[in-house]
């Protein structure tokens, strides 16, 4: 703890008063940290070997371009050589959470976030889904029977839209509600990709797949230009981000061995093969 303390007296000359661990996040620490002159704020501390996953220099320039956007929280303090990040404390706020009784308002807030990031023109890093699932499977052999055929529709739809900004890591942990508002937190992902890898992210990291939901999100970030066919095409990139997730998990296991990501190997891999057999093999 004593390397909190330094950072936050080095930064606003503020001693510390109050340390609390924030159990969400697979690649950094998190922490509440409280002052003595009753400040609060997030620190977030990157897990040892984040450097070779991340380039922290591409989410300080999107950090920098969603200044004052209200999207991301407001981040006070950056450091892009080790990704260390200290950010605002929103009081009363929650993550996602798709059993709440608020889900409707909760989906038409993230499709309208969403369409904001998306609009954004940054002179990002490309976030290349089959480039990181080349890196993430390093040459082994398939675990998907209908593998080709998804990465091969992918492949077909990849260029097919204009690539944007994407978040790219829309798992419930980095999206924060307060009151009627919603903040998208940590940007380490982030980077131009296709739209649909964006939208699929959500409703797959938050394992919302029936289709009354997942239509009504298509319809509240799409407006008037929703089809059938958007959903048909989002149900392609769904298993493609479980086929992507899958290969990360035991990517991740083969160079840290924890039970959390042989729980995410055996979550993602399950769900693909459930979710292509109802899908597609009607």
């Amino acid at each position: 703890m004593e390397i909190i303390k330094n950072i936050i007296k080095n930064i606003f000359n503020e001693d510390v008063k109050d340390i609390e661990y924030i159990p969400l996040g697979l690649t950094n620490n998190n922490y509440k940290v409280v002052t003595k002159n009753n400040n609060k704020y997030i620190i977030r501390i990157p897990k040892k070997g984040n450097e070779k996953i991340f380039k922290y220099k591409n989410e300080e320039l999107i950090i920098f371009a969603l200044k004052n956007k209200d999207i991301d929280v407001p981040t006070l303090y950056y450091n892009s050589e080790n990704g260390i990040k200290i950010t605002k404390y929103i009081e009363n706020s929650e993550v996602f959470d798709k059993s709440s009784l608020s889900i409707k308002k909760k989906i038409l807030l993230v499709a309208k976030k969403l369409r904001k990031i998306h609009s954004l023109k940054v002179d990002s890093l490309s976030f290349n889904p089959l480039e990181k699932l080349s890196v993430f499977k390093n040459k082994s052999s398939n675990l998907f029977s209908f593998e080709e055929i998804i990465i091969k529709n992918i492949e077909n739809q990849y260029l097919k839209n204009k690539l944007v900004l994407c978040h790219n890591d829309l798992v419930n942990g980095n999206l924060l509600f307060n009151k009627e508002n919603l903040y998208i937190i940590d940007y380490e992902y982030s980077g131009m990709n296709n739209i649909m890898f964006d939208l699929a992210s959500f409703l797959s990291e938050n394992d919302i797949n029936d289709e009354k939901t997942m239509i009504e999100f298509l319809k509240s970030y799409y407006l008037d230009k929703y089809d059938n066919k958007i959903f048909e095409d989002l149900k392609i990139w769904y298993i493609f981000n479980d086929i992507l997730w899958t290969y990360w998990a035991k990517y991740m296991l083969e160079n840290e061995d924890k039970e959390i990501f042989n729980k995410i190997y055996f979550q993602k891999i399950n769900r693909a093969n459930y979710l292509y057999n109802l899908w597609f093999k009607k």
